[in-house]
C-alpha cells in the first residue's frame, strides 16, 4: 500500500485500490479502516516510537531534538505524499482526525510533556510552561516545515524554533 501511496498519490490510494491490489475484497479492507483516511493513517503513521526523546540536560537541545523526530517522520516519501490529501479529508471528517490524535498525537503528547516536567523540576523550564500550547509551537514549525514550498535552509528554521520554544518556556507566564 506505502507503494501504490508514493506512486500513484493519495486520491488514487482509495480502499478498492488497495483491496485490488492485495487481491483481496473491498470489504475484507473495510472491517479493518473504516475509510481512506483511516487506511493511509495506518501505513504513513503506523505506531508511537516506543523510544521518545526523554530530557536531557538542555532544554534547548532536547527541544531541537524533538523537531527533528517529527521532522523526520512527516518528510518521510509516503507522509509527505499522503499529508495534503489527509489535511482536506479531516476538514471533511474531523472524527478521522480525532483518530489519528488518539492512537499517535496523545501517547506523543504526554511523553513531550514528561520531558518538560522533568526541565521544570530541574529549574531549566519554568513552572507556567504549558505543554501543550509548546507542543502546538512544535507542531506549528513542523507544519510550515514540511507544507510549505521553497522552504531552503530547515535546519536554520529548526534550530531557531527550538530555540525560541525553550525562550518561551522559560518566560514569565501571563499570571506572573
Amino acid at each position: 500500500m506505502r507503494e501504490l501511496l508514493v506512486a500513484e498519490g493519495y486520491q488514487a490510494t482509495t480502499v478498492q485500490a488497495v483491496a485490488r491490489r492485495a487481491g483481496v475484497s473491498a470489504p475484507s479492507i473495510y472491517r479493518r479502516w473504516s475509510n481512506q483516511a483511516d487506511l493511509v493513517q495506518a501505513v504513513v503513521f503506523p505506531d508511537v516510537p516506543a523510544d521518545l526523546p526523554e530530557a536531557g540536560d538542555d532544554l534547548r537541545s532536547d527541544l531541537e531534538l524533538w523537531l527533528y523526530l517529527l521532522y523526520d517522520t512527516l518528510t518521510e516519501t509516503a507522509a509527505r505524499v499522503a499529508l495534503p490529501g489527509l489535511l482536506t479529508d479531516y476538514q471533511r471528517d474531523p472524527a478521522a482526525y480525532e483518530r489519528l490524535v488518539d492512537r499517535t498525537e496523545v501517547p506523543v503528547r504526554a511523553a513531550f510533556a514528561a520531558m518538560l516536567a522533568t526541565h521544570v523540576a530541574a529549574g531549566r523550564a519554568g513552572s507556567g510552561a504549558d505543554p501543550d500550547v509548546l507542543f502546538d509551537l512544535v507542531l506549528g514549525v513542523e507544519l510550515v516545515a514540511t507544507l510549505v514550498p521553497g522552504r531552503r535552509d530547515v535546519d536554520a528554521l529548526l534550530h531557531h524554533a527550538a530555540a525560541a520554544i525553550a525562550a518561551a518556556a522559560t518566560a514569565r507566564g501571563p499570571s506572573g
